[in-house]
């Protein structure tokens, strides 16, 4: 037998094009994104790589379709504005409210209060204030698991976020967006 390893740009570049359905306008992804790209230039400044990029959406397709065809309990809100953010929840369940599906190779032994998982809770507490909800159901797929040894492991974690939470929370994306000019024709 003969294998011939190759790149799949064309598979790649279908799975990672853009969202027809996502706005014009300023999206809160893209203040997250300076944001933490601002803190952790290290980690967070490089471009992605379309293989992180296309598991990331198809593991979010897998556990919406999984999640509509088990339960059949919610739907996908589509886009939400508040003060010119455009915002994109994964999906309003009836049982569980608002919901948020992730990827990630970080390890999960410490679950979501991992530091370097900070960026997911700057996006919940957006969506829950946006809803006018204080919670979030996060399920993240963790591609190593804890990496003793690295298995692959979904979990769930239903996160309560007070008032003030919320609230300081979008003072600081706004203060970021105002401070990095992407309110004002810089990005969005």
């Amino acid at each position: 037998m003969r294998i011939i390893e190759r790149d799949d740009p064309v598979t790649l570049a279908r799975l990672i094009r853009p969202d027809p359905l996502r706005s014009p306008g300023l999206h809160l992804s893209t203040i997250i994104g300076d944001m933490f790209r601002r803190l952790e230039p290290k980690r967070f400044g490089g471009p992605l790589s379309p293989e992180r990029i296309a598991l990331g959406l198809a593991i979010e397709e897998v556990i919406g379709e999984a999640v509509s065809r088990l339960f059949g309990t919610g739907i996908r809100p589509g886009e939400v504005t508040s003060d010119g953010i455009i915002m994109t929840p994964d999906h309003l369940s009836f049982e569980h409210g608002l919901e948020e599906w992730k990827a990630t190779w970080v390890s999960d032994r410490d679950g979501l209060v991992n530091p370097k998982l900070d960026r997911y809770h700057v996006q919940g507490k957006a969506y829950a204030r946006a809803f006018g909800e204080h919670t979030m159901l996060f399920r993240v797929f963790f591609v190593n698991g804890n990496y003793g040894p690295p298995a692959p492991g979904l979990r769930a974690f239903h996160v309560r976020y007070t008032k003030r939470e919320l609230d300081e929370n979008w003072d600081l994306v706004l203060r970021h967006a105002e401070d990095a000019g992407l309110r004002n024709g810089g990005n969005g």
